[in-house]
């Protein structure tokens, strides 16, 4: 399947269970091999952005035309981590997800 950016961005991101993080806004590209390296995944607040989501091609379980499905363990750790830390910029966690604040 090929997907262009514009239906990308319209895609809703899921964990397995079925919550719902967010879509897709923008992603992160390795331009040495051409590869997506992190896909950013915002929750929307009204007419501002929210809570920025790094997650890594690894953490993905399938995509499809409708959504991108996500294991469960990436939404677990971004709570924890935004819990301890609120206002850090950045955050290394182990499921190599992190947040981003806008």
């Amino acid at each position: 399947m090929k997907i262009n950016f514009k239906k990308l961005r319209d895609l809703s991101v899921e964990t397995e269970s079925g919550l719902l993080l967010g879509n897709i806004d923008d992603f992160e590209l390795d331009i040495e091999n051409h590869s997506v390296m992190k896909y950013l995944v915002v929750r929307r607040k009204l007419l501002t952005k929210g809570q920025v989501l790094l997650v890594s091609p690894s953490q993905i379980v399938s995509i499809t035309a409708e959504k991108i499905i996500v294991n469960d363990n990436v939404e677990a750790e971004q709570i924890k981590q935004s819990i301890k830390k609120p206002f850090e910029v950045k955050q290394t966690v182990t499921t190599n997800a992190e947040i981003r604040e806008n």
